[in-house]
């Protein structure tokens, strides 16, 4: 017959809420503390960040407006002052050995920051901490802060140390004197430095100190780009969502992405022998490994009978047969000066690996025939590559 035991208490965390016997079996006294809340509730909700009771810090952007997320962003006057303005928003902070804590700015807060050096460059670093004199008596406030680091003045500043468990959202480098006190203008500008988190399962959206290289917390977190990153330039995509894989360690695109036809760069004589690039894209890292499919071609004129012209893609090379994406090979038909067209179709990529851009050829080739060919400049032209994560 089966027989259920209760095997072994849970002695090392706790039941979120939960009262507890205020004598002769009335369960009304409080139980669980602020540490629980931090341990229990903030972790089952917050993102993790590689482990289940590790968070990822950082602010929740909620409010995007004017191209950037406001949330807990520093911005200067309209005439700008040493008195600055924290948007309103929120951050999860840690302490060390107490878990996380939720800071929350309900509304625009306006403060003012010391006097630049009069002779020097500083660096000034921005931070949200909560200070907590339960936990740690020796703490110096009690609750959430503004804290500023202040840099010393030199002729080749440095970064200051910021403190302990304290997370950095903006950084300013104070330019010497009258210029330094006019904080958010062109002589002394504010830098972004906020990185971003969300709830678990949530997707994430990068914010400017987030880095495309920085680590997923858990396996399937998703991340979001918007706007769009440099990719919005050769394509229109405009913004980006990837996936974190704990299997190969990696971030994973989701979308596959067309780019816009780049201009034909070249036209004219190829001579007997060379290879000529007739176009060509940049595509900037994008974060995550991928495979293209590519077509391309172009017209040209040649008097010669027989002769043979490539036309290939490819990836990160400026020659011939290395790195294909797609190709083709035209034998001339006959003689005259009439148009022929040369054209390549897909070939299985390469991969393409993240932590660098790469750049995408349309190249022709003229081989060894006594043979140079025209590359007609407004003639018919196609250069296509379609992205396809890995």
């Amino acid at each position: 017959m089966p027989t259920t035991v209760n095997a072994a208490a849970i002695t090392n965390g706790d039941l979120i809420p939960l009262l507890d016997d205020a004598g002769g079996g009335s369960y009304t006294a409080g139980r669980n503390n602020a540490r629980d809340i931090r341990q229990g509730l903030i972790n089952a909700i917050t993102a993790a960040n590689g482990g289940p009771f590790t968070r990822r810090t950082g602010v929740i952007p909620t409010t995007y407006s004017g191209g950037v997320w406001t949330d807990l962003r520093l911005v200067g006057q309209g005439s700008p002052s040493t008195t600055v303005t924290l948007k309103a928003g929120q951050a999860i902070v840690p302490r060390t050995g107490e878990g996380y804590y939720l800071l929350s700015l309900t509304q625009d807060l306006n403060f003012v920051m010391n006097a630049a050096n009069g002779s020097n460059p500083r660096w000034d670093r921005v931070c949200l901490m909560g200070y907590d004199k339960a936990a740690f008596p020796g703490d110096s406030a009690h609750g959430p802060y503004v804290v500023v680091v202040y840099g010393d003045p030199a002729g080749s500043p440095s970064l200051p140390s910021i403190p302990t468990d304290a997370i950095e959202i903006h950084r300013i480098l104070r330019a010497a004197g009258a210029p330094g006190d006019q904080i958010g203008s062109g002589s002394t500008p504010i830098t972004d430095v906020r990185k971003s988190t969300t709830i678990h399962g949530g997707v994430r959206a990068l914010l400017a100190g987030d880095a495309l290289s920085d680590a997923g917390g858990y396996h399937g977190e998703l991340r979001l780009r918007q706007p769009g990153s440099s990719i919005t330039a050769i394509s229109p995509v405009d913004e980006l969502v990837d996936r974190w894989s704990a299997t190969d360690s990696k971030w994973h695109g989701t979308q596959t992405i067309a780019l816009n036809r780049p201009s034909q760069s070249f036209s004219g004589l190829v001579v007997d022998g060379a290879t000529q690039t007739i176009a060509s894209v940049v595509v900037p890292d994008l974060g995550f490994d991928y495979q293209v499919e590519a077509s391309g071609g172009f017209e040209f004129t040649s008097t010669t009978q027989g002769a043979l012209i490539g036309c290939q893609v490819t990836g990160d090379s400026t020659g011939i047969d290395t790195n294909v994406c797609a190709r083709g090979l035209s034998k001339l038909p006959g003689t005259g000066s009439d148009s022929k067209y040369a054209w390549a179709v897909g070939d299985t990529s390469p991969v393409f690996t993240a932590g660098a851009s790469h750049t995408f050829r349309l190249l022709c080739k003229v081989y060894a025939e006594p043979l140079d060919i025209g590359v007609t400049s407004g003639g018919q032209y196609g250069f296509n590559v379609k992205i396809i994560p890995v």
